[in-house]
C-alpha cells in the first residue's frame, strides 16, 4: 500500500512539474528583408506628380490631379461649369499632395520581375543586369483602377464623346536604372549560381523581390493620359522564380551594386 501511494505520487509529481514546465522558445520564422514593402497605389505616384510640378504649374498640376480620382471627379467638373468652388477643392488638392509626398521620402515600393542576367564579369565579380549594348533602364507599369479616369467602358457604351484632356491621368510607367546591380559570385559560385537561374525563352533569368523608392513623376509628352515617372532601386532579392519569392522564403541570392565606371 505504501509502495503504490508513492508511486501515484511520484507520477503526480512528474505531472504536475511537466505541466508547470515553460515551453520551449518558438524558432523565429525568416522574414525578407522586403517584406514590409508595398505595392504603390496610384494615389502615390499622382502625389509625386503634384510635389514636382506645383511649383512651377500650380492650376495646370492641380486641374491634372483633380481630375484623376473618382472622390474628386465629378465635384471639380462641376465647379468649373458653373465657376464657383474650384478654390476650396484646390487647396484641399494641394494639403493632400504634401501630406503624401511627406510619406514618398522614406516609403519603399516593392515589384517582382525577371531580370536577364549578362555573361559573367570577373571584374565586378558577378553576373551584372546591364552590359553595352543591352538597355540600362527597365520599367513598370501601373494602371489607375479609377472608372472616372480616361475612356471608361462606360462612357463608350452610352456614346459619350471621351477627351483624353477632360480625364486624368489612367497609366503610369515607373522607370529605374539596372547599371551598376550583379547577382555576385566568385568563379568557383558561378556554376551553382547558374544552376539556380531560370531559363525564360532561352534566356537566363533571374527573378527579384526588388524595392525601390519613388524620385517624380511628370506627364508623358505624347500622351496626356499618362505619366513617366522616375525611381531609384533600393535592394534585390533574388530567387529561383517568381513563386519563390515569398517573405517567408529565402533568397538564393541578394543582389549588390557595384560601379561599372
Amino acid at each position: 500500500m505504501i509502495v503504490r501511494t508513492l508511486i501515484v505520487g511520484s507520477l503526480a509529481l512528474l505531472v504536475s512539474s511537466c505541466a508547470s514546465a515553460p515551453p520551449a522558445p518558438a524558432v523565429p520564422q525568416y522574414r525578407a528583408p522586403w517584406a514590409d514593402a508595398v505595392k504603390p497605389e496610384f494615389r502615390y505616384l499622382l502625389a509625386s506628380y503634384g510635389a514636382a510640378n506645383l511649383p512651377t504649374r500650380r492650376d495646370e498640376t492641380l486641374d491634372r490631379y483633380l481630375r484623376s480620382q473618382t472622390k474628386t471627379f465629378d465635384r471639380y467638373v462641376a465647379a468649373k461649369e458653373v465657376g464657383v468652388g474650384v478654390e476650396p477643392l484646390q487647396q484641399e488638392a494641394a494639403a493632400e499632395i504634401e501630406a503624401v509626398s511627406l510619406e514618398l521620402r522614406s516609403k519603399l515600393f516593392l515589384v517582382r520581375t525577371n531580370f536577364t542576367v549578362q555573361a559573367y564579369d570577373k571584374q565586378l565579380g558577378g553576373f551584372p543586369l546591364f552590359q553595352e549594348p543591352f538597355d540600362r533602364n527597365a520599367s513598370v507599369r501601373y494602371t489607375n483602377d479609377d472608372v472616372r479616369t480616361g475612356k471608361s467602358t462606360e462612357g463608350r457604351t452610352r456614346g459619350m464623346s471621351v477627351i483624353a484632356k477632360d480625364y486624368g491621368f489612367n497609366e503610369a510607367e515607373v522607370w529605374f536604372s539596372k547599371s551598376g546591380w550583379i547577382v555576385p559570385a566568385s568563379p568557383d559560385q558561378a556554376v551553382r549560381i547558374l544552376e539556380n537561374l531560370s531559363q525564360v525563352g532561352g534566356e537566363r533569368k533571374v527573378a527579384v523581390a526588388m524595392t525601390y523608392t519613388l524620385d517624380r513623376c511628370d506627364p508623358a509628352d505624347n500622351d496626356p493620359g499618362r505619366l513617366i515617372c522616375k525611381a531609384t532601386i533600393r535592394a534585390m532579392s533574388g530567387y529561383s522564380s517568381l513563386d519563390a519569392a515569398q517573405p517567408d522564403a529565402q533568397p538564393v541570392v541578394e543582389l549588390v551594386r557595384r560601379s561599372q565606371g
